[in-house]
């Protein structure tokens, strides 16, 4: 990687933290920008598939939850959507 790749890799990290900030709410999957959005204190709603253990890799914060699905593609819509109205009310 190169000294302008790192650069840039870094600005793109600082900007889904900044954008994160001002969310309602985030969804996603365990991946980096979920962890980003809650360290920056938006609420985040992380889905798992069966394999994963949340316990071990969920994103942490106040406003951070978590669904599984077993498999994720049995996870009903309605319920995440239950979750997310949760936080924009």
């Amino acid at each position: 990687m190169t000294a302008m790749q790192s650069r840039q890799s870094r600005r793109w990290l600082l900007q889904i933290g900044g954008l994160a900030r001002h969310a309602l709410a985030v969804l996603g999957n365990d991946t980096g920008p979920a962890h980003i959005a809650a360290s920056a204190g938006a609420p985040v709603l992380t889905l798992f598939a069966a394999g994963v253990d949340p316990v071990w890799s969920q994103p942490r914060g106040a406003c951070a939850s978590m669904l599984q699905g077993r498999p994720l593609a049995a996870l009903p819509a309605t319920q995440i959507l239950e979750k997310l109205a949760q936080w924009v009310q």
